[in-house]
């Protein structure tokens, strides 16, 4: 059985080495509400082949797909998820998608493209859903930022979550796009994405304004960035990279606020922090901390931090160290201080006397605090 399906729920097909799909799916019933079908070598889906499957919500379509026709999911406008794997033409660089190419889901809300070596995606390719939210295109043959990005132009005001990923795009530049008659048109800001991760696994340069369409960005994964580009928030999710490393990452795109996932946060010095002087808020969640103490000296070096949220997700006494050196002095810029999931031990009064100026301090734990009065 094709993976994609094992966790679907409803009624569920799956079949391979499909030739033909009114004879090989003869045999399932009208009424499943998810088909994976994975298509033999040479054979070209027929317009409104499917279209007898009146309840079908999600559709997988994986193999040979050079060229998806116009008709082809006639009849399926209760389709809601969407998604095309051709990893078995990945060595080869002629699959398309024509214009309008799944103009006949009109319920589509998620879709996805992966590995389809496209020579061919038209300007208006994502025409005629106008209820999609998510978007994934990942694998396939896109050298510019405009090769995707100009292609949704009409989905800003529905589109909540962008996922792409191209290895043959080396330098990231502006978009720059046009319509179909080739005039120029101005790309929207994405307003509604609450959810953008990018992967450019061989970009060597940013051009300034590459990602000025975007309020924010969840995920970037680029080797090397080497022009300045503002963004607001950004999610370190690799449990592996150093906390230098994403210091360095926060500087060169001036990101002042940022949720780390990160087994190395707590072992930093002041040089490795050096390139995090702009953040003004860090979140650290889900974390799997395995140390019986929590050290935060690193408020006394990230000079316009505001706010600083730490989530533990275990059952461990830790305890807070470092939080107000004396020899640091005093902490003045720091407002809002959460400490979530905690199991604090021996809490004391001179542990937050340095923050003279914070405005909200939240505690929240299972144990017991032992504590005497808080001065701050």
């Amino acid at each position: 059985m094709n993976l994609v399906c094992v966790h679907m729920i409803g009624f569920t097909a799956s079949c391979w080495d499909i030739y033909d799909l009114k004879v090989n799916l003869s045999v399932v019933p009208s009424n499943y509400q998810t088909l994976c079908l994975e298509i033999r070598s040479g054979y070209i889906m027929q317009s409104g082949a499917l279209s007898r499957f009146y309840a079908l919500e999600r559709l997988h379509l994986e193999g040979f797909l050079p060229t998806i026709l116009h008709g082809t999911f006639k009849g399926l406008s209760s389709v809601k998820t969407l998604s095309l794997n051709c990893k078995e033409m990945i060595q080869c660089n002629n699959a398309s998608l024509l214009s309008n190419t799944f103009r006949d889901l009109t319920n589509l809300e998620e879709l996805s493209i992966d590995d389809c070596m496209l020579s061919v995606m038209a300007l208006d390719v994502f025409g005629g859903i106008p209820l999609l939210k998510k978007l994934t295109v990942n694998r396939c043959f896109a050298q510019e930022l405009s090769d995707l990005l100009c292609r949704i132009v009409n989905m800003s005001q529905s589109i909540t979550s962008l996922t792409f990923k191209s290895e043959e795009i080396v330098t990231l530049r502006p978009p720059n796009c046009s319509d179909t008659k080739g005039a120029a048109i101005e790309l929207p800001h994405f307003y509604r994405l609450q959810e953008v991760r990018f992967s450019f696994p061989n970009a060597h340069h940013l051009d300034k304004g590459a990602f000025k369409c975007f309020e924010n960005i969840t995920d970037l994964s680029v080797p090397i960035v080497d022009e300045p580009q503002t963004l607001q928030a950004f999610d370190f999710y690799n449990k592996c990279i150093s906390f230098e490393s994403v210091c360095e990452t926060v500087f060169k795109l001036s990101i002042t606020e940022i949720n780390v996932r990160n087994d190395k946060f707590w072992n930093n010095t002041t040089s490795a922090v050096r390139n995090c002087q702009g953040i003004k808020k860090i979140n650290l969640n889900d974390y799997e901390h395995d140390h019986d103490a929590i050290n935060l000296s690193l408020i006394h070096d990230l000079k316009n931090l505001i706010d600083l949220g730490v989530f533990l997700m275990h059952s461990m006494e830790v305890e807070i160290s470092m939080l107000c050196d004396i020899q640091e002095g005093p902490v003045l810029w720091l407002k809002k201080l959460l400490l979530l999931s905690f199991q604090i031990i021996n809490i004391t009064s001179e542990q937050f006397g340095c923050l003279k100026n914070l405005k909200q301090l939240i505690l929240s734990g299972k144990s017991d605090y032992h504590c005497g009065r808080l001065y701050i």
